[in-house]
């Protein structure tokens, strides 16, 4: 896939792979924090502190609050770029990664291997250049 001339340091690997690892969580998050600015009763604001009361102008105040969100701007930069990645492997590849951050089983490189069919190598290339195209796109 891509390739990148700049080896990535293994703490920013493993940050990478945290991220990786936490991706449904991170899209639940993105949803259940859209739905607490969408259906607020009051206004708020990141630290949910309240900001005064009344009627106001609802259309206004949530779109500030969605724009004015710097973590869920980050959330969704983090999603964007592993979504998408996942998106452009090929199957042979999306396989490895959903089994090696995804399934419950917990299954080691051997065990994916396995289960692809294929050399544990090619099973930890296919993850590593999963990982290093996440970090392109996140500026790494």
């Amino acid at each position: 896939m891509t390739e990148t001339k700049d080896k990535l340091k293994t703490a920013v690997f493993k940050y990478i792979e945290s991220e990786i690892y936490d991706y449904p969580d991170t899209v639940q998050n993105i949803k259940d924090r859209y739905q607490n600015i969408m259906y607020a009763s009051s206004k708020q604001d990141d630290a949910g502190v309240v900001k005064g009361g009344g009627v106001g102008r609802p259309t206004e105040r949530i779109a500030t609050a969605l724009m004015s969100s710097t973590s869920l701007a980050r959330l969704e930069r983090i999603a964007s770029a592993i979504g998408s990645s996942y998106d452009q492997m090929p199957e042979d590849h999306k396989r490895v990664i959903q089994l090696k951050y995804w399934d419950n089983r917990k299954l080691t490189m051997e065990g994916i291997a396995s289960e692809c069919f294929m050399h544990r190598n090619t099973a930890s290339k296919y993850r590593k250049e999963f990982v290093y195209l996440v970090a392109s796109k996140l500026g790494y």
